[in-house]
């Protein structure tokens, strides 16, 4: 039995976390995305767009939603009771449908990336076997549909917290239906297709990459498309298997544990923010990509032109009396 100001405190935790950990993270998602997509339109208005930007755009698009979904979703969730059985189906059904896409994303991105390099083994060009916009449209489509049976699996639901003195808190919360059958089931097919399916094939692209550079060249930028490659596959694996084993251990295992619900709120966080990581992972290394990183520091100085100009006239004088010196 929780006490009253056991239950109160705990939930001005969540409010903290929120305002502490799912505030910046969500930030960070949107920014770090907007960034990367920023960095795209750069380029396509220099004809410098990488052949894969369909795969690129689709998953900064994909991560840059579920930035822009989680914070009303986390605010509705921590600072009022105002959420609504409507609310609570479309949240989750988005949910997955982002999760699908950006997921997806990441395969297209490895397979076109083998695909690339059996086209310049063969017959010397950058071609893919399914055209990049058609692989997108049809990684959209599926997640739209995905998501569908989720959306029917969550309610609101009234729920009774008894505290000390006989006392009951009830609240609303989002949370699965009772049918357990169910419930299991799609958890697990959700595991299998967002995680498990997933990594198998990029890991199965990144052996056939690893073996077609081992024995066709051992040049730098194919080096680094098998770097790349690794990269997203441990990004993916560490930020996102915490959360798979913890929420298998509870839908399978003996039942709730201690402190269940703010082991779940951090391995949520953690995954969250593969949102963001895998991204900017992607752009830092792109030498496309990596022109415009250095063009940040040119829009700083824009902020701030006087510094700038003092900056050109400090070198200028070192000029001056660097000739000076010289002439004498």
């Amino acid at each position: 039995m929780e006490t009253t100001m056991g239950y109160a405190r705990r939930h001005e935790l969540f409010k903290k976390v929120f305002l502490g950990f799912e505030l910046p993270a969500i930030l960070f998602v949107v920014f770090t995305n907007l960034l990367v997509l920023w960095f795209i339109r750069k380029m396509h208005t220099k004809k410098q767009c990488p052949h894969n930007v369909h795969y690129i755009v689709s998953l900064s698009v994909a991560n840059l939603f579920a930035g822009a979904m989680a914070l009303p979703v986390s605010i509705l969730s921590n600072f009022t009771n105002i959420q609504g059985d409507l609310f609570c189906r479309a949240s989750h059904y988005l949910l997955h449908v982002v999760e699908f896409a950006e997921v997806y994303s990441l395969v297209g991105l490895a397979v076109d990336r083998y695909q690339v390099m059996i086209s310049n083994r063969i017959d010397g060009t950058s071609n893919s076997k399914v055209p990049r916009f058609v692989g997108v449209v049809l990684i959209w489509l599926s997640s739209l549909i995905y998501g569908v049976p989720y959306s029917f699996i969550y309610k609101e639901r009234l729920i009774r917290v008894e505290v000390d003195r006989g006392q009951e808190i009830t609240f609303t919360a989002c949370s699965p239906i009772h049918k357990m059958t169910l419930t299991k089931l799609l958890i697990l097919v959700d595991a299998v297709v967002v995680f498990c399916l997933p990594l198998i094939i990029i890991a199965i692209a990144y052996l056939f990459l690893v073996l077609h550079v081992d024995r066709e060249s051992q040049q730098n930028s194919s080096k680094k498309v098998l770097k790349t490659v690794l990269v997203l596959i441990l990004v993916f694996i560490i930020f996102d298997l915490p959360l798979l084993i913890f929420n298998t251990y509870i839908l399978y295992g003996p039942g709730d544990i201690l402190h269940q619900d703010i082991i779940q709120e951090v391995l949520e966080l953690v995954a969250f923010l593969n949102f963001g990581i895998n991204a900017i992972v992607y752009a830092l290394m792109r030498a496309n990509f990596k022109t415009y990183w250095e063009l940040l520091p040119k829009c700083v100085t824009r902020i701030h032109p006087q510094e700038s100009v003092r900056n050109v006239n400090t070198d200028v004088l070192e000029i001056k009396s660097t000739n000076n010196n010289t002439g004498n």
